[in-house]
């Protein structure tokens, strides 16, 4: 039989079941008194049968022959009584009118309790008609059809158990709970790979209901945390840590010094931990430079920098500052030295520039053609023979054209969104990356990657924040993380993603989550998204707008619901929650007589009335939990709802009420930052032709390689003196045994003289193709050591001249002559011709024409 579908309207009554529960007591008494009747007749002819077996005998009651019907004896109600009647006195005719009562009265007696049983039920049918509404909370039964309660026989108590009907799961979100019988709280888990939403105010209990629970036990696989105050990360890193999980802080805004004004240490975000415990970030290393995404690439970062509110590029100054900063980014990472934020913001405002027409001369004039066989051949593809990248050329093409004061408007509003990354704390967090976007779900372990800033520098650090989860968003719905297999598109990554963002809408409007929400699941991440309020979310100024929000929250399968603060969610919710119907009898009495007044008659009348399941005023009252000064002591209550089912009325979660969650919550986080460097980038290595990968610290760009003193203050290369200022080969000082200080001229790479380590660049990093030791340690190249080497090698061949023609006036000549004579070993340890004019280039800066010629003459 095939199974009933169910249709929320089914209980409605109309005037046929009106009728049908009016007939019932008639209808009920007449199948009792029919089955009476055919029961006793049943009943007598089974006892005659069982009590007189010789009645088939034609001699034994003269006159009454049975009439055999499918081998019983069946006889006519009247000859029936004809027999009792007559044959009384035999005992054996008593015993079978015993036996007939016995057989009647359990059907007789059935069918009246069955008919009594169902008119009751018709009856009350009419106080539980759904008229008017049928909304109702959901019951345990229901509960468990969500996929939100452990199967039966586990400890709930715990709540580390799987939903039901699944395997036990390392991708559970705890959404709330319900009491039990003992009046304590079953956890509800979603596993399932839908979105959440949670609408919660502040100091609600959000964080230790939801949050804490699901990144203590829930949630196993790779997550990313938007943790404000970085209390999350105090309460989980440590226990994800223990579990095999790459633990990474990105907390852009932390002191990298001590505040000598204020007498701080340069711990002095206090428990928010250590240096050592952040990670770095470089959002432009997730460009892919030198394919045909690159562009792509770089115009998603510009669109979150220009847009940093995500209100939309809606003026002129945005757009034409969009397509700047979008030319000057791809300009730094193929030419510039410093391939960060903080290279970007100092491009255009390079104070050695006369004018700002100079950088754009630069950005057409500069090789951007890469050396790498397989770039070259990816270049070749999309730009053909040209030598300078065509959308860097044709913007500031378009730049050199504008009007000044145009021209002023558009550098100033780019400049404007570029600020955040002058200050010296960012630019340290962004100078390279500990681990790239991609290894949240490549990597062999799972990654929690927890986005920290302080209530300070929420605002000030916003922009950023967005950076980098608009980067998160948009490369795991790009087109190659899906591949085909057994007929399926699945995606390639080897650990699910979730994405629990803490108050979502203050970090504003973006698109990629209003239009790839829905896509977002078919990509193995998962969304957890927390807001104050529906308002919040849907504010025009701040958030999604009406449209936008609504997006979001129909893309999310699971719903959660804290008392909230505003009418307008409360409103909402009252309205998703639905409406009941509740019956009202009304009685009507009517009196005779005007002394003393005697009933005369009564009439009663049912009155159908809609109400809402929770008014907004009840939605507002929802209890919330119960605090001592700002601890919370008791859980409040909540609402949860799964699209497809009736509302869930549950408790809410206190994390430190479960031993288990309390215990993991009390290991500390990893003194250190993990590093994920097997997939790092080095544009140097990648676009100079070196084809061996390098480490991340490799791409941290070496300030003090070519410092001006280097060169102006040191003896001339080549020279005696030269050679002995600049130490041994590894760049370590050298100098007098007994000597306390290091050389005059600093330590060889451009270390300070009193010979502590630069804070922007500690020790030169190993694999840099800048650097003199390619296998590691060692300091910068030294320009005077090179020349030594490189002339005494090549005197015994002849094959180098190192005479200059005087006639060669042109700096850039200079620079190409003496490079064409240098020997191809040199070349490739102080990483190949290319690294050698940028490096000289870098030198035009520092010293005249004059200087650097007869430098390089030497």
């Amino acid at each position: 039989m095939a199974s009933v579908v169910h249709r929320p309207e089914q209980n409605i009554l109309d005037y046929r079941a009106q009728q049908r529960i009016r007939n019932a007591p008639t209808l009920g008494l007449f199948a009792t008194a029919m089955t009476g009747f055919f029961a006793s007749y049943l009943g007598a002819s089974l006892g005659v049968h069982i009590a007189i077996p010789e009645i088939y005998d034609p001699n034994f009651f003269p006159g009454y022959v049975a009439k055999p019907f499918f081998g019983l004896p069946i006889f006519s109600p009247w000859e029936l009584g004809k027999m009792a009647y007559a044959e009384w006195q035999y005992p054996m005719m008593q015993k079978a009118t015993e036996i007939a009562c016995a057989i009647a009265t359990v059907p007789t007696l059935a069918m009246g309790i069955w008919q009594f049983v169902r008119s009751q039920r018709l009856w009350q049918s009419q106080y539980q008609t759904d008229l008017h509404g049928s909304a109702h909370w959901a019951s345990r039964d229901e509960i468990v059809k969500m996929a939100l309660l452990p199967e039966k026989g586990l400890h709930p108590a715990k709540g580390l158990h799987p939903a039901k009907g699944q395997k036990p799961s390392k991708r559970v979100c705890y959404v709330g709970g319900i009491p039990n019988e003992r009046d304590e709280t079953d956890y509800l888990q979603h596993a399932g790979a839908e979105h959440i939403i949670c609408f919660a105010p502040t100091r609600s209990g959000k964080g230790v209901g939801l949050v804490l629970p699901t990144l203590l036990g829930g949630w196993q696989e790779s997550v990313v945390v938007h943790d404000i105050k970085g209390e999350n990360y105090l309460l989980t890193a440590g226990w994800r840590k223990s579990i095999g999980q790459k633990i990474l802080k990105f907390n852009p805004g932390f002191g990298m010094a001590a505040d000598p004004l204020n007498g701080m240490e340069a711990d002095n975000n206090g428990d928010l931990g250590t240096k050592e415990q952040c990670c770095h970030f470089n959002p432009l290393e997730e460009v892919r430079v030198g394919t045909p995404f690159e562009v792509k690439d770089v115009m998603n970062i510009a669109t979150m920098i220009v847009d940093p509110d995500g209100k939309g590029l809606n003026d002129h100054w945005q757009k034409t500052g969009f397509a700047l900063l979008t030319s000057v980014i791809l300009h730094v990472l193929y030419a510039e030295p410093d391939k960060t934020m903080r290279g970007v913001a100092a491009f255009l405002n390079d104070p050695e520039l006369e004018d700002v027409d100079q950088a754009f001369d630069k950005m057409m004039d500069t090789q951007h053609r890469p050396s790498n066989p397989a770039l070259l051949k990816q270049w070749t593809t999309l730009y053909g023979n040209a030598t300078v990248h065509p959308a860097i050329a044709q913007s500031a093409k378009e730049m050199k054209n504008k009007a000044p004061n145009e021209k002023s408007g558009v550098i100033s509003t780019m400049m404007s969104f570029l600020s955040l990354y002058r200050d010296p704390i960012v630019a340290e967090w962004t100078e390279y990356s500990d681990f790239h976007i991609t290894d949240l779900q490549d990597a062999d372990a799972p990654v929690s990657l927890y986005l920290v800033t302080s209530p300070e520098d929420k605002n000030r650090l916003k922009p950023l924040i967005r950076l980098v989860i608009n980067l998160i968003a948009s490369k795991f719905t790009a087109e190659d993380r899906l591949i085909s297999k057994d007929g399926r598109m699945i995606c390639k990554g080897k650990h699910p993603l979730l994405l629990l963002l803490d108050e979502f809408p203050s970090l504003g409007k973006m698109d990629i989550f209003q239009d790839a929400i829905a896509f977002f699941a078919g990509y193995n991440v998962k969304l957890f998204l927390i807001t104050q309020s529906k308002s919040q979310l849907e504010d025009e100024g701040r958030g999604y707008g009406k449209s936008g929000g609504s997006v979001i929250i129909e893309n999310c399968h699971v719903r959660i619901f804290y008392a909230p603060n505003d009418v307008t969610t409360a409103e909402w919710l009252s309205k998703m929650l639905g409406k009941k119907t509740v019956v009202m009898e009304n009685v009507t009495q009517s009196l005779e007589g005007s002394v003393l007044p005697s009933p005369k008659g009564q009439s009663r009348s049912l009155n159908y009335q809609a109400r809402d399941l929770l008014t907004p005023d009840e939605v507002l009252r929802l209890r919330g939990p119960i605090k001592n000064g700002s601890n919370i002591v008791k859980a409040g209550d909540m609402i949860v709802m799964v699209a497809g089912f009736a509302p869930v009325y549950g408790r809410q979660i206190l994390y430190f009420k479960n031993p288990t969650f309390l215990e993991r919550a009390q290991i500390p986080p990893p003194a250190t930052s993990d590093e994920i460097s097997a997939r790092a980038k080095d544009y140097y290595a990648k676009l100079l032709g070196h084809d061996k990968p390098t480490s991340i610290e490799s791409t941290k760009p070496d300030f003090d390689t070519f410092e001006e003193s280097d060169y102006t203050d040191s003896p001339p290369a080549g020279s005696s003196a030269a050679h002995d200022s600049a130490g041994p080969a590894g760049g370590g000082p050298a100098g007098p045994a007994d000597s306390n200080t290091p050389p005059e001229g600093g330590l060889a790479g451009g270390g300070p003289a009193d010979g502590t380590s630069d804070p922007r660049s500690s020790a030169p990093r190993s694999g840099d193709p800048r650097s003199g030791d390619q296998g590691g340690g060692g300091g910068g190249l030294d320009t005077g050591t090179i020349l030594e080497e490189g002339a005494d090698e090549d005197a015994e061949d002849g094959t180098l001249d190192m005479d200059v023609s005087d006639s060669i006036t042109d700096l850039t000549d200079i620079r190409a002559s003496f490079i064409e004579k240098l020997p191809a070993r040199l070349l490739e340890a102080s990483g190949g011709a290319d690294a050698w004019m940028q490096d000289t280039q870098r030198l035009d800066r520092r010293a005249d024409k004059s200087e650097l010629s007869g430098m390089l003459k030497g």
